[in-house]
């Protein structure tokens, strides 16, 4: 099971879609820790700019931050809110 495509869905958070059909709504304001994270957390058009690293199956921003596979196959799972 693999994210295919990622968009932002406001304040922190996005929806992400797996390759299986199932799309969830996830905040990652709980992941967005640290100094890399700073301009993600503090600028919503940077944050909306957000991708989809389909050769490592993460999400990631343009100044090299990135949110690891194993934590978007867990919100997949246990995420409550699907769209």
């Amino acid at each position: 099971m693999t994210v295919v495509s990622v968009r932002s869905q406001g304040v922190n958070s996005v929806c992400l879609q797996y390759d299986d059909g199932v799309s969830v709504i996830v905040d990652l304001t709980p992941y967005l820790v640290g100094p890399i994270f700073d301009q993600i957390r503090s600028d919503a058009r940077f944050f909306s700019e957000v991708r989809v690293d389909p050769s490592f199956g993460s999400i990631f921003w343009p100044n090299g931050a990135d949110i690891a596979p194993e934590t978007l196959i867990a919100f997949r799972r246990v995420n409550a809110r699907q769209t």
